[in-house]
């Protein structure tokens, strides 16, 4: 007998008591036990895991290949049971407090399928092969992981990618391959550099292997395999996307204030263009920055004085000069030292390109020197 026919003979015997109770003493545990584990669905089914707890995660979920997590149950009062799915986090707002229940229409050892209640028995089935330990482990590992002190950042990407930041006491990074390695347990983090800014230390070609002491959703312990298993064992955990919506920020912020620290000073003008047409004869003005306001002087008198708005995460760099008056100067730019060279428009859109009188220039290109 096949086992799709023995699962369905056991369902049937099954529903003849289970019709008056959502689960009876007697429900098949054996068969809830089946469906634990990580599960592989198609395009838009993503990846379904089970847990014994009663937990679930589905992950790159519907067109917007989105994570939902919850709980989990199996509701045996009709034939055939319904999987019952209640989402209580998602990065679907709108998935978030809905319940999904799924006709199971086959289970075994290698395979799960269901159909939707509403369109059984006659509508489409949507069909899981069972993960195999190492896959659901492996994609457990991808992402961002921060350690300690001279550890930095770990990021291991679903395409077989990594990238080490802040690494070691001289702060370095680190670039390569990963993969797992399963002919012995604890498993090896293996990972191969191809690109680093230290290669007397860490050179390129080097392949760094770590036995994995322990890894779950939240941590990561490793040991370097030479010294397993009586060597110093390190630590990551992983960053949420609030974690690293935040160190954006706050590396943002750092850069931001470094950025206007150096465009402090007077800047007198080496070289104005306006309309694409050069300046002649000795040019006037002067712009001198202090804190985040800018005053413009002319012939040495002052004409307005405004606020500095800067974002140096814009490539190229964005700085804003908007007056009391009203009036805003949008403004590309690029920093060398005490150098500098804007491109703007007197208005509140950006120009793409270092030019003045072209149409994806500004109305105007100047060279500065600051002086401290």
């Amino acid at each position: 007998m096949s086992r799709t026919a023995l699962f369905f003979g056991t369902w049937f015997v099954i529903a003849t008591f289970a019709q008056s109770a959502d689960k009876p003493k007697d429900a098949p545990v054996a068969l809830e036990r089946k469906l634990q584990g990580g599960w592989i669905g198609g395009d838009c089914v993503g990846e379904l895991t089970l847990r014994g707890d009663g937990t679930f995660e589905r992950r790159h979920f519907s067109p917007g290949n989105n994570r939902l997590a919850g709980k989990w149950a199996v509701r045996w009062n009709a034939f055939p049971p319904t999987l019952v799915l209640a989402c209580k986090a998602s990065d679907d707002p709108e998935s978030v407090g809905k319940t999904s229940e799924f006709k199971l229409v086959q289970l075994d050892d290698e395979s799960l399928a269901y159909q939707f209640p509403d369109q059984y028995p006659n509508g489409p089935t949507v069909r899981f092969a069972r993960e195999e330990a190492p896959v659901v482990l492996e994609r457990t590992l991808c992402g961002t992981w921060k350690g300690g002190a001279c550890m930095g950042e770990l990021t291991l990407g679903a395409d077989g990618n990594f990238e080490r930041t802040h690494y070691t006491p001289g702060n370095n990074r680190v670039t390569g391959t990963w993969e797992m390695r399963w002919n012995a347990l604890p498993p090896t983090l293996c990972l191969t550099y191809l690109t680093s800014d230290a290669e007397d230390r860490l050179p390129v070609g080097r392949t760094e292997a770590l036995r994995l002491v322990h890894f779950d959703e939240a941590a990561l312990d490793y040991q370097h395999a030479d010294q397993y298993p009586d060597g110093f064992k390190s630590r990551y955990t992983r960053m949420t996307a609030i974690d690293l919506a935040r160190e954006k920020a706050e590396a943002d912020a750092e850069t931001l204030d470094e950025e206007l620290a150096a465009l402090q000073g007077t800047w007198v003008p080496l070289r104005y263009e306006e309309g694409g047409k050069m300046a002649q004869g000795e040019i006037s003005t002067r712009h001198i920055i202090q804190g985040d306001k800018v005053t413009v002087q002319v012939n040495g008198q002052t004409v307005s004085t405004g606020t500095v708005v800067l974002d140096p995460t814009q490539n190229p760099k964005h700085l804003n000069f908007q007056f009391p008056s009203g009036q805003t100067h949008s403004m590309i730019y690029v920093r060398v030292g005490d150098h500098v060279i804007y491109c703007g428009n007197r208005d509140v859109t950006w120009p793409t390109e270092f030019a003045s009188g072209t149409p994806k220039g500004g109305e105007y290109l100047i060279a500065w020197k600051i002086e401290r």
